[in-house]
């Protein structure tokens, strides 16, 4: 009734969906039970309610087109504009690679002058999540007494073979513990980040901790030069980062996707006398916190996990929960030489994107420090830090 009730509201109020009529329960229903038999029906909660979702189904759906999908999402009007639309799809996309989907397409209702039922915004979300323009159809929909465009958006998540392997269903990827959960779309899924940390070496993580220098490093350094007393680690992980800050004065917050990470990081500095109960799970897209809160954020090989358009977003939330002339300072990765012989697509935007190997589903995007600079728009100056390896960077935010 929820997904309905969503649905319906597009339905009735926007011309973002053709559809006139919200139909029977019984129907929807019906339609939602055919698309999970084969493909990724996901649901997205908070705080206990449905709040969104999103599905694949059959692009066109003769033989040839197999390896391709057409997609769909639906937030709740009242919960837009909290990063739950990027996290459906985030979700959806890896769950269409691990099947062997090589090509994603969103048929998006679309106008040039926009009015009270359609704006650009179904368009700029799938063009932030890496999708581009590949057709359009001129005042091809009819809807409260005004024609609208339709257009088609693709992007290519899968590599093309010569010989293509076959596409796996949903459902047999799922398992046998799947068959009892077909008559209902699937619940929320985990990343590749949160897989990891659940499966994480308790006693490597602990050997690794124990063998952090804890010494002042270039990162410190710049925080303390700039009076940074209340700091954010973005993707904390760990914690053994967090603990170094906290060795060194500032006073600690920060969050992870996954909830053992944070798990983890809320017990290393509380078992070392530091105050641990400013660490959350959240995305880094939408972390909860407050306008302006800290004095500095720390995102430490964070930004080259996610595709070049999120990064950007990202960036855009950590400079919103840091004050006016506080900084943004990351560190990426050099490009690992592994990553071009394990088994990955490449996105438009220079996005790796694997599909099999031990890093299925993750994603790294290489950066240099010119790129930095172009994810603030260059509003913000950016000052290249000491780094032995990778890039180490602050973005600092214009004091008001």
């Amino acid at each position: 009734e929820r997904l309905l009730e969503i649905f319906g509201y597009y339905i009735e109020n926007t011309a973002i969906t053709f559809d006139y009529e919200v139909p029977p329960a019984e129907q929807f229903r019906s339609k939602m039970e055919r698309i999970a038999e084969r493909y990724p029906f996901l649901v997205i909660e908070r705080d206990g309610r449905i709040e969104g979702y999103a599905y694949a189904g059959p692009f066109v759906g003769r033989a040839a087109y197999g390896w391709s999908c057409e997609t769909t999402v639906y937030i709740a009007p009242e919960a837009r504009g909290c990063g739950l639309g990027g996290m459906l799809y985030g979700a959806l996309e890896r769950k269409l690679r691990e099947m062997g989907i090589t090509n994603m397409y969103a048929c998006i209702g679309y106008t040039e002058n926009e009015d009270g039922y359609l704006t650009k915004n179904s368009a700029d979300f799938h063009e932030h999540m890496g999708f581009a323009k590949v057709g359009e159809f001129r005042r091809c929909g009819y809807k409260f007494g005004r024609w609208y465009d339709m257009i088609w958006m693709e992007k290519i998540i899968g590599e093309h073979k010569y010989r293509q392997s076959e596409v796996r269903s949903y459902s047999e990827l799922r398992g046998p513990a799947a068959e009892g959960d077909r008559k209902r779309p699937a619940g929320n899924e985990k990343s590749f980040w949160e897989h990891v940390w659940e499966s994480a070496d308790q006693a490597k993580i602990s050997e690794y901790i124990s063998r952090l220098d804890m010494s002042e490093d270039p990162l410190i350094c710049f925080l303390k030069e700039r009076g940074a007393v209340n700091v954010c680690d973005a993707g904390c992980g760990c914690g053994a980062y967090s603990l170094k800050l906290c060795r060194h004065g500032f006073a600690v917050s920060g969050f992870d996707i996954a909830t053992e990470a944070v798990a983890m990081t809320k017990e290393l500095p509380s078992r070392n006398g530091f105050d641990a109960e400013g660490f959350r799970k959240a995305d880094i897209m939408s972390t909860g916190f407050d306008d302006g809160v800290f004095d500095a954020v720390v995102a430490r090989e964070i930004l080259d996990h996610l595709t070049a358009k999120d990064g950007a977003a990202a960036v855009r939330e950590l400079l919103r929960v840091t004050r006016p002339g506080g900084s943004v300072v990351l560190t990426l990765d050099d490009t690992d030489p592994e990553y071009e012989s394990e088994p990955h697509g490449t996105s438009v935007d220079g996005d790796y994107l694997f599909t099999g190997g031990k890093w299925n589903g993750m994603v790294f995007h290489p950066y240099s420090p010119d790129d930095i600079r172009t994810l603030t728009g260059g509003r913000c100056k950016v000052t290249v830090l000491p780094c032995g390896s990778g890039i180490a960077a602050a973005i600092e935010k214009e004091a008001e």
